[in-house]
């Protein structure tokens, strides 16, 4: 058989991205200097002090409008530069999904921040202010969504590989060796992700839970944030691994891909264990110690994918061993093209 690895490609990769660092400070400084324009603007219809906090009974906590100015300020840039760091530490084909977080992070804070003090908009007084429950789901709208936008804008250029052609596809069975299947045959391998029920209880009791309670006695608006972590368990407890020609894909719900690694990608495969708490931090898609992306829904069996010149990636799946075989013999029969 003969081997031909991809061969780097120029001008089929992505261009050169900006550094994930310089796009969350810019995000971090425009958001503060755009809230605090809208803030100052509408200065003359709002009370003095302004609201800050809210209890069950309403507003409990009060504050001049230019120190509740500085407090948004510094703590969307304070976050932003303590994340910002943390960034710097990690391996650079990391840092823009900590940028991602980053960004979306600080424009959370803004958005809560002086959108809490625009909905104060027209009260003489204070005490009497509405509970900020939309300016809360706006902001979680809008950082979810920067946050995303960032983590790929400043995604690191893909090396530019070109994709093995005239692959012959071959079709495994679980258990089978996929050497012995017949040329022509397609392949494909489906298997459910295994879920940890600790991990799924951490986030009912840690997440839900309080959110729920805030929904109920603060904002009706606040429910937007339990709907979005109960969507989030849903996904995650119903994703399943397919590897078949077009390479590795974690879907959730029929619809939702979690991830995707193109075969052309790939080197190699091979079956693997996780402890996510030791290994990743948690459960979910995960940074590894090693640099790997992983995503890790429960201890146990994990499929390792290798890829060309970028980090691992790790995902948990109860059978590995059948994954591994279909994968390296999709990369194999790729290569035997390519050549």
């Amino acid at each position: 058989m003969t081997t031909a690895s991809p061969i780097p490609t120029s001008g089929r990769g992505r261009g050169r991205r900006s550094a994930p660092w310089l796009v969350t400070t810019l995000i971090a400084l425009g958001v503060v200097a755009a809230g605090t324009v809208a803030v100052l603007l509408a200065r003359p219809d709002l009370p003095d002090p302004v609201a800050i906090h809210w209890g069950p009974d309403g507003a409990d906590g009060f504050a001049s409008v230019t120190g509740s100015l500085w407090l948004t300020g510094a703590l969307t840039l304070g976050v932003t530069a303590l994340m910002v760091g943390v960034q710097q530490l990690q391996h650079p084909s990391a840092r823009h999904l900590l940028a991602g977080v980053a960004a979306g992070t600080g424009v959370f804070v803004a958005v809560v921040g002086y959108g809490s003090l625009l909905t104060q908009l027209g009260h003489p007084d204070a005490a009497g202010a509405p509970t900020p429950g939309l300016a809360i789901a706006v902001a979680v709208v809008l950082g979810l969504a920067i946050g995303y936008a960032v983590s790929r804008l400043t995604a690191p250029a893909s090396p530019g590989l070109s994709a093995p052609a005239g692959a012959a596809d071959q079709t495994v069975a679980p258990g089978a060796d996929p050497e012995l299947l017949p040329e022509g045959a397609r392949l494909s391998w489906v298997g459910p992700l295994p879920v940890q029920r600790l991990a799924v209880a951490i986030v009912v009791l840690a997440g839900l839970a309080p959110t729920v309670y805030l929904a109920l006695t603060l904002d009706p608006w606040l429910w937007i944030v339990p709907v979005l972590l109960l969507v989030l368990v849903l996904v995650l407890t119903t994703s399943t691994l397919v590897v078949d020609e077009r390479g590795v894909r974690v879907r959730s719900v029929g619809a939702v891909t979690l991830l995707r690694v193109p075969r052309e990608d790939v080197t190699s495969a091979g079956p693997d264990a996780v402890r996510p708490l030791r290994e990743y931090g948690g459960w979910g898609w995960r940074l590894g110690r090693d640099g790997s992306r992983g995503l890790v829904l429960a201890d146990g069996p994990a499929l390792r994918i290798h890829r060309h010149g970028r980090p691992d990636v790790v995902v948990s799946v109860s059978d590995p061993e059948d994954a591994a075989a279909v994968l390296n013999t999709l990369v194999a029969r790729g290569r035997h093209g390519a050549g």
